[in-house]
């Protein structure tokens, strides 16, 4: 069938987009792709290799070997959630007759320069996003065990809240709020940096 092409969050991997792509499966041949730093993907040393352009690359990269292996064509569905959604639309950018559409769930759309100098001369906006940028920071990353990872992803609110009392979700433990590996502490994230 067509191809669809997903990518996932930040922090997260491309395990965490099981139950999408089992949904779409009888249709659509899906592929999903591990950023680098993210789950199996190499993890390359310093900051200067984890960019935006650099994620977009990858995920354009990836995007043309997966069309010259099926003989040529296009990706008929590019699926990025939130940083997955950006790296689909910079690689989109690039090259928008690879793509038939873009889904992009939450994408981060980096501000343009004259947003950055804005917010820099605000107090208030540079204190929100300090908060922002340390509570990503504070992300919990071990736990003892797989019962007490799952327990603070069942009580969150909003768009999440019910989302891990589905029996999908509830048996597929590649749904934690990330992959999860058993280490010397318990589990931590498989993503973790």
């Amino acid at each position: 069938g067509p191809l669809v092409f997903m990518h996932h969050a930040n922090g997260f991997c491309a395990g965490t987009l099981g139950l999408v792509a089992s949904g779409l499966v009888p249709r659509f041949r899906v592929i999903g792709m591990d950023a680098r730093g993210h789950g199996d993907s190499s993890k390359p040393e310093g900051p200067a290799a984890y960019t935006w352009p650099n994620f977009s690359a990858d995920y354009l990269a990836v995007a043309e070997r997966l069309v010259d292996g099926c003989g040529g064509g296009r990706i008929a569905v590019g699926l990025g959630h939130s940083f997955g959604g950006t790296a689909a639309l910079g690689a989109a950018a690039q090259r928008p007759d690879l793509f038939g559409r873009l889904v992009l769930v939450d994408p981060v759309i980096p501000p343009p320069p004259a947003m950055v100098a804005l917010y820099s001369a605000d107090p208030e906006r540079a204190a929100r996003l300090a908060r922002l940028v340390e509570g990503a920071r504070r992300r919990r990353a071990q736990w003892p065990s797989l019962a007490e990872a799952r327990e603070p992803a069942s009580q969150q609110r909003g768009g999440f809240h019910g989302f891990w009392k589905h029996p999908s979700a509830r048996s597929d433990k590649r749904l934690l709020a990330q992959r999860l590996a058993p280490g010397a502490e318990g589990f931590g994230r498989e993503c973790d940096d």
